[in-house]
């Protein structure tokens, strides 16, 4: 950890309290909130986002075409934009860095890069309890339980469930657009092998 006024990169950081304050959900939200970060659904795709960041960005999905603003979840790098609309739960923080960053990222960075850094398990045995609703008959609900499982061994689990009707509504057909359903879990396992050595085990899905 540093103060982003120390560090010699363009980067916005936000901690989980600050998520929900401004009420980031998902990753696309960030656009509204990140200096110069530009971004939508990519057509016909709700699992995809297209992002542009210093006029660097694509909005199309293909197969042999890395996004010039890269995606990490736990710096594994999500290397195409069908599943880089990644829900929010359970994140102690997100950076977005501004601008090429292959020294630290790859070559996948030409733009910038969103980094997403999840929660670790705790020492103690914690858990939470989330509730959200909201209009368009919004619906969330998320729960997390961490703590030690056994010698040098913690865990963390944590389940996310989500709905929301369309918030766009097609007057011929009255069909409605952007609605959210959500189901996702994340898995996290941290065993203290040694004093110098620490594993950590994921497993996500969503």
């Amino acid at each position: 950890e540093a103060s982003v006024q120390d560090v010699p990169i363009a980067v916005s950081a936000y901690s989980e309290e600050m998520l929900d304050r401004l009420q980031i959900d998902d990753t696309l939200d960030l656009i509204n909130v990140v200096p110069n970060l530009f971004g939508g659904n990519n057509t016909g795709l709700g699992t995809a986002n297209m992002y542009y960041l210093r006029a660097q960005g694509n909005d199309e999905s293909i197969s042999t075409f890395d996004p010039p603003v890269g995606t990490y979840v736990d710096d594994v790098y999500i290397t195409r934009q069908n599943v880089n609309n990644v829900a929010l739960f359970d994140v102690e923080r997100i950076e977005v860095l501004r601008g090429p960053q292959g020294v630290l990222f790859g070559r996948n960075s030409a733009g910038g890069t969103l980094n997403i850094i999840s929660k670790m398990p705790t020492e103690d045995l914690t858990g939470a309890l989330g509730l959200t609703v909201g209009n368009y008959e919004k619906r969330s609900l998320s729960g997390t339980i961490s703590g030690p499982l056994g010698a040098g061994v913690r865990g963390r689990l944590t389940l996310l469930a989500n709905q929301r009707d369309g918030i766009y509504r097609d007057v011929v057909s009255g069909r409605r657009y952007q609605n959210e359903d959500n189901l996702a879990g994340r898995l996290t396992l941290a065993i203290d092998a040694s004093d110098r050595l620490e594993i950590v085990l994921r497993a996500d899905a969503s």
